[in-house]
């Protein structure tokens, strides 16, 4: 049957150092189509990192927290190894060991079940390629085959080396032979597709300016209606990005921080580390505010609690070597093209480090002030990527199918690098490798999610024990159960033995405490008979609302914010009504109009941002009534949408910090609500929670000691 067959894809595939995105579409469309591919965490990006302990290895999102604990083990920035010779790789910040295989090319050494393993950068790509499309293939209902793949490189690793080592990485992953692009040929796609030009329109030229984590782009396009856009010159491509910057604080504020009594902060430490994720957050935050501060506890040799402020002033000082740099690469670009600053239409920025204040003004003052942001920084490459895709997929399944014009992929560049190129029986034995590693993932999530099952009921029984003097008298046994999880038998234990303990605790509280859990059972009835009737609702009114989901109108902003506050408002009185399914589907529609806003003046995006801050408070309320694991992940989404447009933002410091207890990342909830409290010092919600918090560290700390006593002891 036609319904069986599997769905054609094309994916596309932004891989930066230290942020990848995937997006896909399907592969015979007649209109460029694509979607992003959110990670387990509800992201778009997922970071490009991959870490080991014990039996077990956590790739992307779930690495991040294991880089301030595990650090020997934990890779992050894995692009940033491809096209290197081993003593090509300095980074005074990494923590893991790169070193030279047999032959002479780059492996990084780590430990993998209590053994030391070598791994080669295209393994480890590999591994974060088959988990961003492991994610596009379960985002798609039913079967799927993947039928191309573009992988957009930052501009300098777009080299026959690099491109090679992405092919074997690929491989490595099971996907199909991938095109690679740069990521300029990827976001000039992307424009041309999504800003197509009017009849009346002659020609444009563009500016692409693409400065991410570690390396820059710059090249300039000239565009006619219905001819692929053409470069106008060899791009200029740059070895520094945000990261740079970066350092330039990290090392400021170390010094700060040792002549504030702190001892010496050095590189490669975990006090160095720990500076340098607060430097990233310093530059982020001063993009919005004047003066930033950092406030380290117990920080450095000597313990200290430190609180460092660095102005914008100061900061764009520390910066001024690299300013020369892109300065003089924008002339070089403007003399090697001929083009004239008056003559280019606009300026597209990307890549995160251009949301930098000093590089905005930069450009404007040696370019033209006629900047853009109308491709969005996360997406942009992606969806170029997917587009030029579905270009070669139609132009090969459907040569006459009508087709806008998308970017000729450029020659790729001679390696500056002798490479040392896995030979084919490396890759292989990666691939072996791999397979092997992918099956020990599985095991290892089952009793991973088996453990997390017997914690929760423990948890959650002797949390009823407070409210059930009957119940209570249970407590013991589940204080037993959970002291056998920090024995060696319990940390040794197999699938079938934490299943079996599960069931022998929950045997015990049924069959002695029965009419408790028959009560149990009338509430949930209750809640789902509610929870329907709610979906039901929701449903019939979506049947009519305005279908605009799609709405790609450029509506006059009046019009536009009409359509946002209509949603918003909404949404506000359907959450009143304790519907928060169609609460939070009006206030995402409304998102979506304040995403369609264009051409805006500095006053009409602070309101649209204001705006965006409300909507993302309210979904994050909406998600945390709803007290379910996946909806905890969306709360802190939706917070960190708003910290990000507002640093100081108490209410999204607040609520991130309840979900993030709930998940049981302590530390997590502590660190927000330790900002969140200087800022409303009065605020008893704030000192409530942070108790509870202080005291669960607390109660870990006093479990990890009876464990490791019983380990050494």
């Amino acid at each position: 049957m036609q319904g069986s067959e599997p769905i054609g894809l094309v994916v596309g595939i932004d891989v930066g150092t230290t942020k990848c995105v995937i997006a896909y579409g399907p592969a015979a469309s007649a209109a460029y189509v694509a979607d992003l591919v959110p990670n387990e965490m509800s992201n778009l990006s997922t970071p490009s990192m991959c870490s080991f302990q014990g039996k077990q290895r956590f790739i992307g999102e779930s690495a991040t927290g294991l880089l301030g604990t595990n650090p020997k083990n934990t890779v992050p920035a894995i692009p940033r190894l491809l096209g290197l010779k081993p003593d090509d790789f300095q980074d005074p910040h990494a923590q893991f060991t790169v070193s030279a295989d047999n032959g002479g090319g780059v492996v990084v050494e780590v430990a993998y079940k209590d053994a030391p393993l070598s791994l080669r950068p295209e393994h480890l790509l590999g591994m974060l390629l088959y988990r961003l499309v492991d994610l596009a293939r379960n985002q798609v209902a039913g079967e799927c085959v993947i039928q191309k793949c573009v992988i957009a490189l930052p501009g300098p690793l777009y080299t026959a080396g690099v491109c090679k080592q992405v092919a074997d990485a690929a491989r490595i992953a099971g996907m199909p032979p991938p095109q690679v692009v740069p990521v300029h040929a990827a976001s000039a796609t992307c424009y041309n597709v999504k800003h197509e030009m009017k009849e009346e329109d002659a020609a444009r030229t563009v500016m692409f300016v693409d400065i991410g984590s570690h390396y820059s782009s710059l090249c300039l396009y000239s565009q006619v209606k219905s001819l692929p856009p053409a470069p106008l010159c060899p791009p200029v491509l740059l070895n520094l990005g945000g990261e740079a910057l970066v350092r330039r604080l990290w090392t400021c504020l170390a010094k700060d921080a040792e002549d504030k009594g702190a001892g010496p902060v050095k590189e490669g430490t975990r006090g160095g580390q720990r500076l340098l994720t607060e430097c990233m957050k310093c530059v982020r935050t001063l993009s919005t505010v004047q003066v930033a501060r950092v406030e380290l506890e117990c920080f450095g040799p000597h313990e200290k609690d430190l609180t460092l402020e660095i102005s914008r002033d100061k900061f764009e000082s520390l910066c001024a070597p690299e300013r020369e740099v892109l300065k003089s690469s924008l002339l070089s670009v403007l003399e090697q093209s001929g083009v004239a600053p008056e003559d280019i239409s606009q300026v597209e920025l990307t890549g995160g480090a251009t949301r930098t204040p000093w590089v905005r003004s930069l450009i404007s003052s040696t370019v033209t002030d006629k900047l853009s942001y109308m491709l969005d920084s996360t997406s942009a490459n992606a969806f170029g990527s997917v587009f030029l895709a579905q270009s070669l997929s139609v132009a090969k399944s459907n040569p006459e199918a009508p087709r806008a014009a998308v970017v000729t992929p450029p020659h790729v560049l001679d390696d500056v690098n002798c490479h040392v190129y896995m030979s084919e029986a490396e890759v292989e034995s990666a691939i072996a490798m791999e397979n092997a590693m992918q099956m020990e993932d599985a095991q290892q999530a089952q009793l991973s999610e088996a453990r997390n099952n017997l914690e929760a009921y423990i948890l959650e029984m002797r949390s009823a024990c407070t409210r059930d003097e009957e119940l209570a008298l249970g407590a013991s046994v589940l204080e037993a159960a959970e002291d056998w999880m920090y024995t060696e038998e319990g940390e040794g234990a197999d699938l079938n033995l934490v299943h079996a303990k599960l069931a022998e605790v929950q045997s015990y509280m049924h069959n002695t405490f029965p009419s408790y859990f028959a009560h149990l059972a009338e509430e949930r009835q209750k809640v789902e008979a509610e929870l329907t009737a709610q979906a039901a609702l929701a449903a019939e009114q979506a049947k009519h609302e305005e279908k605009d989901d799609h709405d790609t109108r450029k509506l006059a902003k009046p019009e536009r914010m009409r359509l946002l506050k209509l949603n918003k408002d909404e949404g506000t009185e359907l959450f009143k009504g304790k519907n928060l399914e169609a609460a939070i589907l009006h206030w995402r529609k409304a998102l979506a109009h304040a995403a369609k806003f264009f051409d805006l003046a500095p006053q009409d995006q602070e309101e649209v941002d204001d705006l965006k801050v409300a909507l993302h408070l309210n979904i994050a309320m909406a998600y945390l009534k709803a007290d379910v694991a996946e909806a905890l992940s969306r709360v802190v989404t939706n917070c960190e949408e708003v910290l990000m447009l507002r640093p100081n933002n108490v209410k999204a410091l607040f609520r991130r910090a309840t979900a993030l207890e709930k998940m049981k990342d302590y530390e997590g909830a502590k660190n927000d609500l330790m900002l969140a409290k200087p800022l409303e010092p009065d605020d008893t919600a704030i000192t409530k929670l942070l108790e509870r918090v202080e005291a669960q560290i607390t109660r870990q700390v006093v479990k990890e000691k009876q464990m490791y006593g019983k380990m050494f002891g």
